[in-house]
């Protein structure tokens, strides 16, 4: 895709964002979409065939720049809590940093199957990553080998979200650094080897 195209796209896809957060996605119009981006509608077809494709990729752009850091968080040779306090970090900078689309993403997705599917797909591939990451530290024994790596990454979803249905739903502000950094503390109590 050349500069120029790829430039127009992210117009398209940031238009998108403010007409959904506005409209909804029920109500949105590729009409909407393509005054909000100061293009013609026609133009919008040249990059997308429907509504529901300009959402999903919407959300694409915002899980491919999570992955590739997520990615590269994992791929450091750095200590597990080190590892573990920059993964939630990076989750809850994701979640302030692009409210509009995760609140869409939540309401949405009650409602499409197709968006159920495409995040059902993600999370998937967000999971594997990690598991594999556990797995690693269990192997270079960072994690109890009598802990299951899956359960280890259940309780740290299960943080993540919690930290982040809270911020999401307006019952308190981002976790600070120094409370995050308690709570991989006590991860890390739960499923470390003890200190010989």
């Amino acid at each position: 895709m050349s500069s120029v195209k790829e430039a127009r796209l992210y117009v398209i896809l940031d238009a998108a964002c403010k007409v959904f957060a506005k409209s909804g996605f029920e109500k949105a119009k590729i009409e909407d979409i393509a005054k909000a981006a100061g293009i013609g509608k026609s133009t919008i077809y040249e990059y997308f065939d429907s509504k529901m494709s300009v959402f999903i990729t919407l959300f694409e752009s915002v899980l491919d720049l999570y992955k590739s850091r997520l990615s590269d968080i994992l791929s450091k040779d750095i200590p597990f809590r080190e590892k573990l306090l920059s993964y939630m970090k990076l989750h809850c900078d994701s979640i302030s940093d692009q409210y509009q689309v995760v609140l869409m993403h939540l309401h949405e997705t009650m409602y499409y199957k197709e968006l159920r599917d495409f995040a059902y797909q993600q999370y998937s591939y967000i999971h594997k990553m990690l598991l594999s990451s556990l797995e690693e530290e269990v192997a270079k024994g960072e994690i109890r080998a009598d802990v299951d790596p899956n359960c280890v990454l259940y309780l740290i979803f299960g943080s993540v979200k919690g930290i982040s249905f809270d911020y999401i739903f307006g019952r308190m502000p981002m976790i600070s650094e120094e409370s995050l950094g308690g709570l991989v503390d006590s991860i890390i109590k739960l499923v470390s080897p003890p200190i010989k």
